[in-house]
């Protein structure tokens, strides 16, 4: 039997052992330094802490020592000239000095000169190639001149020098996120937490990992949190809190740390330009538009990228002739990005067109769709790094919608479809997607309803507010509803939320069998809080517009007994060659092939029939978008009795309002009602058979 087996050997000596050899060194008895180290370094081959008494056993490595202390005090003190002259001064006396050279690189990587932070780091590396210091900042210095492999190698060299080197770690880190390496990233990270778990760079690592490739954002969040409890001072974790918060579409905690950051940071672009965005995204359109102001106070060079969100704000709070003008300042800037073409076109309107297939602009559009002219990304990299761009390349996928748009309403259905269907075509192939998946996701969701009383909720009511949702198909008509309803004195509507399905989600909704009362009662108190901070009136009726909330009719019904389901429809073709037309950019894969449209059409079909089937009768409202745009008066009657609300005269004049509309419908909306969008497809019908088959045959693949 082994008695052994369950010993664990430990790589390093005791630490009196090492001790002893250092108070050797410092009485310069070298002798006896050297013979205790040979003793241990035959006991424990892989130490590192021994590696590092190497250091002051070589008299060369004793004098580098000293060389190293000596001008760390200096950087410290004194000037870059002095420091410089010193180092010219002990040249002479140590011509082969590495650190010295290191010492050089150093001077020119504080200077940005990276190239000659390369140079004279190799030579430092030529006469010791176990300088951990020239290895580390030589990478570094690759690594800032854009060239991730060398950099990539030589902080691999230093780190073989010293495993555990915590800044080399974390170099190593960035440097393998940069490059996309993810299983290596995730490794290194693993080590650094279980090495270093109070180490603030590490969780801010972890969070900045979790953000680029995790699918779970509350991890982003978890990891920054812990970095900022470590060190509430951390540089920018704020903004990372903040950002990770955004993604996750919590604009109003995003709001809080975006806030806490620009207080900490005065002049930090980034952190303006993301609370531009959250002001934007909760309405705050005048606050928004000041958050731009000052990031061009701060640095003029962020033109372009204000100037592109400025079109969107503008075009949603239905200041057309603004948002254009901005389109043009972009194209006179660089005729060569695309964004503000695409965007020229889709503001083109009943009562003023902006561009036409005779003009200049349109003439570059088909420059850059057809590869003429190589497109321009907008790209704007504050002080910090923080980088923000659109795509030139990703952005052309997007280009034939603009082009189909200007001639389709010239009536050249022929060629327009051409460029509909090449834009689809590359959009749809950027990105994999299966509508299977999709099917599965709310054929189960409803599964769980199948033998569930469904006449009242399984929580108590205590809602504060009469939550009005209005779902359905996109572009079928949601956002002239809400403009329409929220024209009355009781009611506000807050636009497509995210919130019911963070809050879901994150409780595991559409993958569990059934959710406790207690997870239940957090989502409704979620989705509450959300709704208190987005409100900003005294109205008790809160429209949530957000189209796939279909998916969750049962938890609504679940959470929020006493609210309202308002199912808008339109016809089916109209429908989904509505999406098919449309250059979405927050909408699945599907919005982008004619058969997969079809499919969701009919999957939702399905969804629908369950719930009205299930359902006691009239919890669900059912409105045709058509009845609404040929006989509105009537229809909005309706529609304010099944919710319990008198007629207001004021909500026939929605086209008038201020409010914001970021779907695609808001040039539509503030044309007013009509019935011009009713059986548009009809001049393409040729060119969409797949589509239209699927439809009549109620086709679900």
């Amino acid at each position: 039997m082994n008695d052994n087996k369950n010993i664990t050997l430990s790589v390093e000596p005791p630490a009196d052992r090492l001790k002893s050899i250092e108070n050797l060194i410092e009485l310069n008895d070298i002798k006896k330094a050297t013979d205790e180290f040979d003793k241990l370094s035959s006991a424990f081959p892989k130490s590192n802490k021994l590696k590092k008494l190497t250091r002051l056993l070589d008299p060369i490595i004793k004098q580098e020592n000293k060389l190293e202390i000596k001008y760390e005090n200096l950087f410290n003190t004194e000037s870059e000239t002095s420091i410089l002259q010193s180092i010219k001064e002990d040249q002479i006396k140590y011509p082969n000095s590495s650190m010295l050279f290191a010492c050089i690189g150093r001077l020119q990587l504080s200077k940005k000169n990276y190239k000659e932070g390369i140079k004279a780091f190799s030579e430092a590396i030529k006469l010791n190639q176990h300088n951990i210091f020239a290895l580390a900042n030589l990478a570094v210095c690759y690594h800032r001149a854009g060239d991730i492999d060398n950099a990539i190698f030589y902080i691999e060299k230093a780190l073989i020098l010293d495993t555990n080197d915590e800044i080399n770690l974390d170099n190593y880190v960035i440097f393998l996120m940069e490059k996309n390496e993810i299983e290596k990233s995730a490794k290194i990270l693993n080590k650094l937490s279980v090495v270093f778990p109070n180490s603030a760079i590490t969780w801010n690592l972890h969070g900045i990992f979790h953000n680029k490739y995790g699918n779970n954002p509350n991890k982003a969040i978890e990891a920054f949190l812990k970095c900022k409890k470590i060190d509430p001072n951390y540089h920018l974790i704020d903004f990372s809190i903040g950002h990770a918060y955004m993604k996750n579409k919590d604009f109003i905690k995003a709001n809080d740390y975006f806030k806490e950051s620009i207080y900490k940071n005065q002049n930090h672009t980034a952190s303006y330009l993301n609370m531009a965005i959250v002001q934007n995204n909760t309405d705050n359109y005048d606050k928004a538009i000041q958050y731009y102001n000052k990031v061009l106070n701060i640095d003029p060079a962020a033109e372009d990228i204000v100037f592109s969100n400025l079109i969107n704000i503008y075009r949603e709070i239905g200041e057309i002739d603004k948002a254009a003008t901005y389109c043009k300042k972009l194209i006179k800037k660089n005729r060569n990005f695309i964004q503000p073409y695409i965007s020229l076109a889709q503001l083109n309107n009943k009562n003023k067109n902006y561009i036409n297939s005779n003009d200049d602009e349109f003439k570059t559009m088909l420059d850059l769709f057809n590869n003429k002219i190589v497109a321009d990304e907008i790209y704007y990299k504050d002080k910090t790094g923080q980088i923000f761009s659109i795509d030139g390349v990703k952005a052309k996928d997007y280009l034939g919608f603009g082009i189909y748009k200007v001639l389709k309403e010239e009536k050249n259905y022929n060629e327009a479809i051409k460029y509909l269907k090449e834009a689809n075509k590359s959009v749809r192939a950027s990105d994999n997607f299966n509508i299977i998946d999709v099917k599965k996701r709310y054929f189960s969701t409803l599964k769980k309803y199948e033998n569930k009383d469904l006449s009242k909720g399984s929580i108590a009511n205590n809602n504060k507010y009469v939550n009005i949702f209005i779902l359905g198909m996109p572009r079928s008509g949601s956002s002239l509803l809400e403009q329409i309803l929220s024209r009355h004195s009781k009611i506000n509507g807050l636009g497509e939320l995210t919130s019911l399905t963070r809050s879901a989600e994150h409780h595991n909704y559409t993958l569990k069998p059934s959710l406790e009362a207690e997870a239940l009662e957090s989502i409704a108190q979620e989705y509450t809080e959300d709704i208190d901070s987005l409100n900003k009136t005294e109205c008790k009726f809160i429209i949530d517009k957000m189209p796939a909330n279909f998916l969750y009719i049962g938890l609504i019904n679940d959470i929020f007994p006493n609210s309202i389901i308002i199912d808008i429809k339109r016809d089916a073709l109209d429908t989904c060659f509505s999406i098919y037309e449309q250059p979405f950019t927050n909408l699945a894969l599907y919005a982008f092939d004619q058969k997969e449209v079809a499919y969701y059409y009919n999957i939702y079909q399905k969804c629908m029939k369950f719930w009205h089937e299930n359902l006691k009768a009239n919890r669900i409202y059912t409105l045709n978008y058509e009845d609404l745009v040929i006989n509105p008066d009537k229809e909005i009657k309706n529609v304010l009795k099944h919710c319990s609300l008198d007629f207001e005269d004021d909500c026939l004049n929605f086209q008038t309002s201020k409010r914001a509309i970021r779907t695609a419908s808001v040039v539509q909306v503030k044309d007013g009602l009509h019935s011009r969008s009713l059986k548009k497809w009809k001049h393409f019908e040729n060119h969409i058979q797949p589509m239209i088959e699927i439809i009549e045959n109620e086709i679900i693949p």
